[in-house]
């Protein structure tokens, strides 16, 4: 149930900018999590986002009208909310590498083991400083910082939605910040980000690892590679299109063209104007409505 109710909320009233975003521009939802001043140069905020998600959703449920755990023991309830805040707080992709890092190194242990116990019965029998709650609590904390991230591994025309969303909202920070002033974040500048050949970095450095793990936690999860798989070989066409129509037109201007173009040519195409996606033949054609 914890993690049910995690995934519900992990976005919760989430303001469009990321947490650098945040940050630079001491906003108001950084300032209620900072951290202690390291020196002049560095302030860590810490995971202002994904504090901001839990704060604001545990807010709502104290209203009677939205409290579904009305009825639940309190001794419940504070389990509950201790295993969500991890939760949401794991899905800070600052802490990628880390909580990748934990599991990966957890289930190679256990696989070089070969012990017919349940991975967390295993490493709980293991090393008496791990309860299995805190075990289960890292693995929880995997399944749904992964599950956040996951938009690769559904079919492709959801991977396309997702992507679009995504950059229109990086992009649109990227226009802030430009205007601010500040450095252009990183994927944010839209005249300068290749759409196509960040989702294959995405797929090939950050997905696929981290489903080969999901699929050794839950084999069922398998299915879910053949769409990381075909999603992957999309983007690849997709690219080797894009190179090929920008070494055929090195001068021309493709944001300023007023015709469809085949596949996707998302680079100064994501704007504030609505975009339309059709599936034809496995192909997607982008135009303004």
């Amino acid at each position: 149930m914890s993690l049910f109710f995690s995934a519900l909320i992990h976005d919760y009233k989430h303001p469009g900018f990321t947490n650098t975003f945040l940050i630079q521009t001491f906003s108001e939802i950084s300032t209620y999590y900072n951290g202690n001043i390291i020196n002049l140069n560095q302030i860590l905020d810490k995971s202002p986002l994904e504090n901001h998600h839990l704060a604001q959703a545990f807010i709502l449920i104290q209203n009677n009208n939205f409290n579904i755990f009305d009825n639940m023991k309190k001794e419940f309830f504070k389990i509950l909310r201790k295993r969500t805040i991890e939760c949401v707080l794991s899905t800070d992709m600052g802490f990628h590498s880390k909580i990748f890092g934990q599991i990966s190194s957890k289930l190679n242990y256990f696989l070089e083991s070969k012990q017919d116990k349940s991975l967390v019965d295993f490493f709980a029998d293991q090393n008496n400083n791990f309860s299995k709650f805190d075990l289960q609590q890292e693995f929880m904390n995997y399944i749904l910082h992964i599950g956040d991230i996951a938009h690769p591994a559904k079919p492709w025309n959801i991977e396309l939605k997702w992507s679009e969303l995504i950059f229109r909202e990086f992009f649109n920070q990227g226009d802030k910040e430009k205007k601010m002033n500040l450095p252009i974040s990183f994927l944010c500048d839209r005249e300068n980000t290749m759409i196509s050949k960040s989702q294959i970095g995405f797929i090939k450095n950050i997905i696929m690892p981290s489903f080969s793990l999901i699929i050794s936690i839950i084999p069922l999860s398998e299915g879910m590679n053949k769409y990381i798989i075909k999603n992957l070989e999309k983007w690849m066409l997709i690219e080797e299109e894009e190179n090929i129509k920008n070494r055929m037109n090195k001068n021309l201007d493709f944001s300023n063209k007023n015709e469809n173009i085949t596949n996707i040519n998302f680079n100064n195409k994501l704007n504030k104007d609505s975009v339309l996606i059709d599936e034809i033949d496995g192909n997607s054609n982008i135009k303004n409505k």
